[in-house]
């Protein structure tokens, strides 16, 4: 049974121990054994601090995982026959109350004084009594200081607990914007005679400020539009699912239809972003292309987005310039429209404008850098030209942690 002075360990797991006490820790039949040098050590100490003797067992390790203790010190007292496992474990367990533990031992080969493990001091049996009581003085006076550090660990390790449990929330609510994002792209991308499109997309962060679309309209007529909203994270996402909404691109009557044009379908949109912001202001930048694939006749629109580029099967290209301003600034804005005619070989690539910090400073040489790995798309096989694109990424420094959202929409012609 194990034994608290005259306290029995029931007693001794219920009831929170007086402060100022020291407890002495020793192995069942030694407490004669020590109890001289205790007295020794005890002797002319002003204001002595209390002592209670805790005798180990079989079931010691038990007690004082469940102990609730305000022991200020403990002093573990053990013969030469006590094992290193056995004193291991009741110093584990004494150390999880993060209080001084002074040790000593029969034939202890290390001075007084000297550390045994962390938290622990070593004080010889046959040394002067009043050198170990020093030691145990110093260990009290450092006592208060450990136990207002202890309180301050707890505090801050619950702390972490509820940060980690917020950040955690958070994450999972950020994935599942981002499967409610993706929802709202196109699983796949048409082909249509001899047009085909591809896309390179690849947020910043969990959810994207940019949105693509490309769509089969009738069976002449591709439409495929990029859009960029100014700004990132979980606001900018939810404005681009409203673009996806909002961007007109057919109407439907009783007994036909009707193709939007583009620079009609980026003014009412317009429109409508204009009429939803006026609270909060957001932008966003967009091009909207419509390609007639049987003529290869291209309409395209562009709301302030970067210009859209014309590579050319001979190795060349051109930026196809059009104006028009930012969405959701002007509500009557004008957006004008370009009519170009491709030829086989022809490939149209849109862009979002994080690419300019994907490669280098944008304003350093002109943003020579960035266009450079663009255009070297003219000189890539169609089907792999994206790939090569995604490759020049994640060769830049910094491409683990991109600034800006990442979209490119590619549109070929083929040459047959």
């Amino acid at each position: 049974m194990l034994t608290v002075g005259n306290v029995n360990a029931a007693a001794f797991i219920g009831h929170p121990m007086i402060s100022n006490t020291i407890l002495l820790v020793q192995y069942p039949g030694e407490s004669q054994r020590w109890e001289a040098l205790t007295r020794a050590v005890m002797s002319g100490w002003d204001d002595c601090p209390d002592t209670q003797s805790l005798v180990l067992s079989n079931d010691t390790a038990d007690v004082l995982d469940q102990s609730h203790t305000k022991y200020q010190l403990a002093w573990v007292q053990c013969n030469g026959k006590t094992s290193d496992a056995e004193l291991d474990e009741a110093l584990e367990k004494l150390g999880r109350w993060q209080i001084p533990i002074m040790v000593t031992r029969e034939n202890e080969p290390y001075p007084s004084g000297a550390s045994f493990q962390n938290g622990t001091v070593v004080a010889r049996k046959d040394d002067d009594p009043q050198n170990l009581q020093l030691i145990l003085r110093s260990l009290l006076s450092q006592s208060e200081l450990i136990r207002e550090m202890r309180m301050e660990l707890v505090f801050a390790q619950r702390q972490q607990g509820g940060l980690i449990g917020e950040i955690d929330r958070m994450d999972e609510e950020m994935r599942l914007a981002a499967g409610v994002q993706r929802e709202f792209l196109p699983t796949s991308l048409p082909s249509l005679g001899p047009v085909n499109t591809g896309v390179f997309f690849r947020p910043a962060s969990y959810v994207s400020g940019d949105i693509y679309d490309c769509l089969r309209l009738d069976e002449n007529h591709l439409g495929f539009w990029i859009a960029d909203v100014v700004g990132h994270g979980v606001p900018a996402a939810l404005l681009t699912m409203f673009v996806k909404r909002a961007l007109p691109t057919k109407e439907i009557t009783s007994n036909s239809y009707r193709l939007v044009p583009p620079n009609e379908a980026l003014a009412r949109l317009n429109r409508e972003m204009f009429e939803h912001s006026q609270v909060n202001a957001r932008f966003a930048t967009a091009t909207y292309g419509l390609i007639n694939c049987r003529t290869l006749e291209l309409q395209l629109a562009r709301a302030g987005h970067p210009y859209p580029l014309r590579l050319r099967s001979d190795g060349s290209f051109e930026e196809l310039t059009c104006d028009g301003p930012l969405l959701a600034v002007f509500p009557e804005a004008e957006f004008d429209l370009l009519t170009v005619q491709l030829e086989p070989g022809d490939r149209i690539l849109m862009y979002s404008d994080g690419f300019e910090f994907a490669f280098g400073k944008p304003d350093g040489d002109d943003g020579k850098e960035y266009r450079d790995n663009l255009t070297d798309l003219v000189h890539q096989p169609a089907e792999s030209a994206l790939l090569h694109l995604a490759r020049a990424v994640d060769a830049q420094p910094g491409s683990l942690h991109q600034q800006d959202d990442l979209t490119a929409l590619l549109v070929s012609i083929n040459k047959t």
